[in-house]
């Protein structure tokens, strides 16, 4: 699978031209490049019917890739103040700077919690 477009939804401070940032978005486009479908093939094929591709393979196959090949960790229960907003798909600490990554219907939200 390959990216076609970033986009930087909200950038506080230099975070983006930080040495954690380039590792993170290393790690990401890494993981996402690895991503094949349907699953054993060699490539990415979209499957033109109604539910034919599928987030959860999809997502499953770049969080796996984030945790055996990075050392992510995944379905992390985080605590942002004070309240919890679940688990979140994928996790990794940088600097004692917990950064975490979620999907949403296929998209990938990046977030330095």
């Amino acid at each position: 699978m390959k990216i076609v477009q970033e986009v930087s939804l909200i950038s506080v401070g230099n975070f983006e031209e930080s040495n954690d940032w380039s590792i993170i978005r290393a790690e990401i486009r890494d993981a996402i490049s690895l991503i094949v479908h349907p699953p054993g093939t060699s490539s990415f094929t979209i499957n033109p019917s109604k539910h034919g591709n599928g987030v959860k393979p999809i997502k499953d196959a770049c969080t796996i890739a984030l945790r055996d090949k990075f050392g992510w960790s995944l379905e992390t229960s985080i605590n942002y103040a004070t309240r919890s907003p679940g688990k979140v798909d994928a996790t990794k600490v940088i600097d004692n700077y917990l950064f975490a990554l979620e999907w949403e219907t296929g998209t990938t939200l990046y977030r330095q919690v």
